[in-house]
């Protein structure tokens, strides 16, 4: 009978330390929180991207938010950069929300809120009661993009679904044993001065089938073919026995 000793408060203690400092983290956990970050990023950011080029959601529309770009953000022509920044939002939202090209999409929102910073929010600091407001917004969102960006958007993501389907393309189009047999290449002719192939190398059917005589048949440690003339380590010369003769030199005619 196997009797189990309950763990001391002290093993809990230690327990409950390493679980909390632990730095590895579960496949599925790490999944679901990726596609809570896709999730909150495609919200704000199509929210905002919508409301510049259409008003949606009672944004400023695409002529306000051009104005905008060219007063407040300094950024000429207004219009190329209100289209840019509504598209780079709008289209990267639309990304995330679905796992497409999430690490695309993920850095482009970076660089757009990275952009924004530079050019407008961060003179007024990190939370500013007058407009334009702080840069504690893009700064955040900014961070998230970026997280998607260099982790990519999951197993729970459009990209996951093709990088499965583009891995068993390879698998299927890599060769299998036998086609690596039927399918070797060539023999260099190593006699041409050029080195050309003088042919296609036997299959490993055509090897099977060779005769006794053709192939190399042991003769003590060494292999060695009918006719062959050798010597050995010790310099004594060999030869392969045929029917009670040797084909090659007798050994005590080889000196």
């Amino acid at each position: 009978m196997v009797t189990t000793v309950p763990p001391t408060p002290r093993q809990r203690a230690r327990a409950l330390l390493a679980m909390v400092v632990s730095t590895r983290t579960a496949p599925l956990p790490a999944d679901l929180a990726l596609v809570a970050a896709r999730i909150a990023l495609a919200w704000i950011f199509i929210y905002y991207g919508a409301g510049k080029l259409f008003g949606s959601f009672n944004g400023p529309g695409f002529h306000r938010t051009a104005l905008y770009f060219s007063n407040t953000a300094h950024l000429h022509p207004g219009g190329f950069f209100a289209a840019l920044g509504g598209v780079i939002e709008l289209g990267g939202g639309i990304a995330l929300a679905l796992g497409l090209a999430s690490r695309l999409a993920g850095l482009a929102l970076f660089g757009d809120m990275v952009m924004a910073m530079i050019t407008v929010t961060w003179a007024t600091g990190i939370n500013s009661q007058t407009s334009p407001p702080g840069y504690q917004l893009n700064l955040a969102l900014g961070v998230l993009a970026l997280v998607v960006a260099v982790f990519g958007g999951g197993r729970f993501s459009v990209d996951a679904l093709i990088e499965r389907r583009v891995v068993a393309m390879e698998v299927r189009a890599t060769p299998g044993p036998a086609a690596f047999f039927e399918n070797r290449g060539t023999v260099a002719d190593t006699s041409s001065p050029s080195g050309s192939a003088s042919g296609p190398l036997p299959t490993r059917a055509a090897v099977s089938t060779l005769p006794l005589s053709s192939a190399r048949r042991p003769h003590g440690d060494r292999f060695q073919t009918e006719g062959d003339d050798q010597s050995d380590v010790d310099g004594a010369p060999t030869g392969t026995p045929n029917g009670g003769q040797w084909s090659g030199a007798p050994p005590h005619e080889a000196s």
